[in-house]
C-alpha cells in the first residue's frame, strides 16, 4: 500500500457463528472456539460487540436461551465488559430469571459504564419481585 504499513481487517465472528446459532447454540459455541484456536489471527475475537449483537440479535428473535448462551460466552471472553454483564441481566430479565439478572446486573455496576441502565434494572427486578 504504497510502502506504508497495513492490518489487513479480520473476518467477523459474528457473521462466521451466525446461521448456525440460529440452529444449534452449542454447535455455535463450540466452532467459535475451534475458530479462536486454529483461526484467532483471521477473525475478531477482540471484539465485544461481535458477540453482544448476536445475542441481541437472538433476543429479538424469541431465542432467549441461545441468547443468554451468546451473552454468557460474552461474558466469559470479555470478563472486564460492562455491557456484556448488563446485556446478560437483560436476557435473565427477558426470561423471568430475575435473581441472575440482578446478580448480572450488579456486576455491570461493579465494572462501570452503563449509565445508569442497570441500577434502574435493579429497581424495577426489585420491584417486580415484590408483586
Amino acid at each position: 500500500m504504497l510502502g506504508k504499513e497495513y492490518e489487513i481487517p479480520k473476518k467477523s465472528i459474528y457473521q462466521a457463528i451466525r446461521k448456525e446459532s440460529l440452529n444449534d447454540i452449542n454447535k455455535a459455541i463450540e466452532t467459535y472456539y475451534l475458530l479462536k484456536e486454529s483461526s484467532k489471527n483471521e477473525y475478531s475475537f477482540e471484539n465485544p460487540g461481535e458477540l453482544n449483537k448476536l445475542g441481541y440479535e437472538l433476543l429479538r428473535l424469541g431465542k432467549i436461551n441461545e441468547s443468554i448462551a451468546v451473552f454468557k460466552l460474552a461474558t466469559k471472553e470479555f470478563s472486564k465488559d460492562a455491557n456484556g454483564f448488563d446485556s446478560l441481566g437483560e436476557a435473565y430479565f427477558t426470561n423471568k430469571q430475575y435473581d441472575l439478572a440482578l446478580d448480572s446486573y450488579k456486576k455491570a455496576i461493579i465494572l462501570g459504564g452503563t449509565n445508569g441502565n442497570a441500577e434502574k434494572m435493579i429497581d424495577k427486578i426489585e420491584k417486580e419481585i415484590k408483586k
